[in-house]
């Protein structure tokens, strides 16, 4: 005699409590993934704007270790250079290195250079003024052949990275123990975080010799 049986499948309620779950389980996946995507995001921008303030800074202070003057360099006065007032010295020429009056200005501040903000270095040999180029160049060859912009050196990189910029550049002169502090302000943004910018600022005193 043939028997038939019911066949056993889920109610509304267990298959309500299964979705559910899945649901759940799906979202904890996701959030994972995404804080582990952040953290990365978080960590590249560190590692980007860190070797930028670095770079800039060594820059900085190979040059003032050799300046013979500084002009507008005010006592005890934390400067924020800018292209209509930036902050400027004099280092022996390279032409002419015995004679100070042949002495080459450099002057530092922030500015633009194709199309984002960057900390510029700028030449004056004699009444020339060269273009300007970011400190994250070359700038002893640029010295050697100031017409010609050098295009290896430093993070080349950073240029062709529309996330990356300097927010600030501050310069301090102490008097009283004959050192120049230089402090910049790099930032990325986060792609971890839409509209969040990673900052980070580093100082360097830089001692120099008290000729001025």
């Amino acid at each position: 005699m043939l028997i038939l049986r019911r066949k056993k499948g889920f109610t509304l309620v267990e298959a309500v409590i299964t979705a559910s779950l899945v649901g759940l389980l799906g979202s904890l996946t996701a959030v994972f993934f995404l804080q582990i995507y952040r953290l990365h995001s978080k960590t590249d921008a560190e590692i980007k704007v860190t070797q930028v303030a670095i770079i800039s800074l060594g820059s900085v202070q190979k040059e003032i270790r050799e300046i013979s003057q500084a002009p507008t360099c005010t006592p005890d006065t934390t400067l924020h250079p800018t292209s209509g007032s930036p902050i400027s010295f004099y280092i022996p020429s390279l032409t002419d290195p015995t004679t100070r009056a042949s002495d080459d200005r450099i002057d530092y501040y922030l500015g633009t250079y194709n199309g984002k903000n960057v900390m510029l270095q700028r030449l004056t040999r004699g009444v020339t003024t060269y273009t300007a180029i970011p400190v994250i160049f070359d700038f002893d060859n640029f010295r050697k052949t100031p017409t010609t912009v050098p295009l290896g050196g430093g993070i080349t990189a950073f240029l062709n990275d529309a996330t990356l910029r300097y927010d600030d550049v501050a310069f301090y002169y102490d008097d009283t123990y004959y050192m120049i502090c230089v402090g910049v302000t790099v930032s990325v943004a986060d792609r971890g975080k839409s509209g969040v910018r990673e900052k980070l600022s580093l100082t360097s005193a830089i001692s120099i010799r008290n000729t001025f």
